[in-house]
């Protein structure tokens, strides 16, 4: 439901046919609004793999008699209200996301990070990943892989096969994709999935067409801690801004949170060579940082780390980030 522009719903549509199944697209949008996006799919059609429904949808579809699952684009608005969806749900008939089939089947969840905010996730999750792959070693000082993915545009379903037990997944999530990763959405037995490593850049009002309010929207970005392993070292990254001190009251802040203040950020440039200007861009550098060695101590877990065994490399990775 909602092929889209982004590149999310040809990855979902090209792997879902890779699995075997007969995939039917449905976007409210005609055909000429959505050219580049069937020209990648367009081998699947041919084939009658993929059957397109193109300027509506049909509640018929949505229904036991035509589905056995319906793949929601995270861009439809308030998919609670949503009579198609709610047709498929009247019929018994999960609904999932692109998002939740990934990480559903990544070889190992420990091994995730995800990061959220009204503004700069792009940023640093760009960031995140750029620096893991240039700085961070494994035990066996081996460089450790990265694959970035989620909101950012595209899918990493395609690439499961490529992404190795030890390497990690750095996702951009939205606030309609942590919606969906909620518990028991979709689906009564839908779990709660949350990453290893929580990362959240801030909080202002945002997609309120989408959410209805301020407080969903804020209940949906609670979801990329909420759902975090009790009892397990599961790290809550967030920055401390005194315009806006919400995320600091959030339930999920205990022993494994780290709060960055903004006034740290003004002396990263210091220590580091930030290409991108402004101070916006020291608090994303900064939170890349910290995210960062966050990551190389999960590696290095129970092993007293030695500053000069990385020589600069942190340094080093972030004089080479040269923004999206």
């Amino acid at each position: 439901m909602g092929l889209g522009r982004f590149g999310g719903g040809v990855g979902v549509t090209r792997w879902l046919a890779g699995q075997g199944a007969r995939v039917l697209v449905t976007d409210t949008a005609p055909a000429e609004k959505l050219e580049r996006s069937l020209a990648e799919i367009a081998d699947l059609v041919e084939s009658g793999t993929v059957t397109l429904r193109l300027g509506e949808h049909r509640e018929a579809d949505f229904t036991r008699a035509h589905a056995d699952v319906v793949i929601a684009n995270p861009a439809v608005p308030r998919p609670w209200e949503n009579r198609f969806l709610n047709a498929a749900t009247a019929s018994g008939i999960p609904i999932t996301t692109e998002i939740r089939l990934l990480v559903e089947r990544l070889p190992n969840r420990d091994r995730t990070i995800g990061v959220t905010g009204t503004a700069g996730k792009s940023t640093v999750v760009s960031m995140v990943a750029h620096l893991i792959r240039g700085s961070v070693q494994d035990y066996d000082r081996r460089s450790v892989r990265a694959h970035l993915g989620g909101n950012i545009g595209g899918s990493l379903l395609d690439q499961l096969a490529d992404i190795r037990e030890r390497d990690w997944a750095v996702l951009e999530l939205s606030s309609a994709q942590l919606y969906w990763l909620g518990h028991g959405v979709g689906y009564d037995e839908a779990e709660g999935i949350a990453p290893r490593i929580a990362v959240v850049t801030n909080l202002l009002p945002n997609h309120l067409d989408w959410h209805g309010s301020f407080e969903h929207y804020e209940e949906c970005k609670k979801n990329i801690c909420r759902h975090q392993i009790g009892g397990y070292y599961n790290p809550f990254l967030f920055v401390h801004d005194p315009r806006n001190p919400r995320i600091a009251q959030w339930d999920r802040l205990d022993g494994h949170a780290q709060g960055i203040w903004m006034s740290d950020a003004d002396r990263l440039r210091e220590e580091y060579d930030v290409a991108l200007p402004g101070r916006h861009n020291a608090v994303n550098a900064l939170l890349a940082v910290r995210t960062c060695e966050t990551v190389q101590e999960i590696e290095h877990s129970g092993e007293v780390l030695d500053p000069d065994r990385f020589d600069g490399a942190l340094e080093r990775a972030m004089a080479s980030f040269r923004g999206l």
